[in-house]
């Protein structure tokens, strides 16, 4: 039995962390830092959404929100482990970072669905 979170998760984190680096860079006007972190964050997720078996149409689609999901999960366990926030915001941050897992199985297994082909009939 593995310990800890599984290469999924994992990735999730990469991801995440590599979002908030490019989006602080630019924050900070410091635009070649950002323009880097981008293009490492673009051939990460390119590799990230095949491993995951996601359909590239689906994954282009929604790569926002599993953008969003993924820089949620970093924040809330971030701030779920935040010894000086308050123990009822810590727990609602525990509380928000298993909902942006659970959506993020929703919305991955919605990406993996075999497209069905579309058959057009001409008379």
């Amino acid at each position: 039995m593995a310990a800890g979170r599984g290469w999924v998760e994992e990735s999730l984190w990469v991801l995440g962390h590599l979002v908030n680096v490019e989006e602080h860079a630019v924050e900070l006007d410091l635009l070649d830092v950002a323009a880097e972190a981008r293009e490492e964050r673009r051939a990460f997720q390119e590799e990230w959404w095949r491993a995951l078996g996601l359909r590239e149409e689906f994954y282009r689609r929604a790569w926002c929100v599993f953008k969003h999901l993924a820089a949620l999960m970093v924040h809330a366990a971030e701030l779920a482990a935040w010894g000086e926030a308050p123990p009822d915001l810590r727990e609602a941050a525990r509380d928000a970072g298993e909902a942006a897992k659970r959506l993020f199985w929703a919305l991955a297994e919605l990406g993996r669905q075999r497209v069905e082909e579309t058959v057009e009939v001409k008379a």
